[in-house]
């Protein structure tokens, strides 16, 4: 499923001009979101056929999977990570339920459980064969 987020900004707009450095490292760090942005003030601009979005002001996101709208927020998003908690809670309301014996790929390396359990001092003849 691509997760595309749209966002709508106009020139001049301090809130949109902030919002742009979060919106660009947000999505160099996150490429399986399909992030456009468009200009408003463009005069080339013109709004995507049976588009029903209706700004309460800039800059504007729209949240989109393929054949559905999820969210859309109005208001600068000035850090990554607002971002990121955003679309990621949004998104995995579309998702099935995970079940209980998956780990998701997301997960950090020290929650995982360890890949065999050996005595410490095993381990520790392991890595001096390794590093010799």
């Amino acid at each position: 499923m691509r997760v595309r987020l749209f966002f709508f900004w106009a020139t001049g707009c301090p809130a949109c001009a902030a919002a742009k450095p979060a919106l660009r490292r947000y999505r160099d760090a996150n490429p399986h979101v399909d992030v456009q942005p468009y200009d408003v003030t463009d005069p080339e601009f013109t709004w995507p056929e049976n588009a029903v979005i209706q700004p309460d002001g800039f800059p504007f996101y729209v949240l989109h999977v393929p054949g559905r709208r999820v969210d859309a927020r109005t208001g600068a998003l000035e850090n990554p990570a607002e971002i990121e908690r955003w679309v990621e809670s949004e998104a995995r309301k579309l998702l099935p339920p995970m079940p209980a014996n998956v780990i998701p790929i997301h997960a950090s390396r020290h929650s995982l459980p360890p890949a065999r359990t050996q005595p410490a001092r095993e381990m520790t003849l392991e890595a001096q064969r390794w590093s010799a």
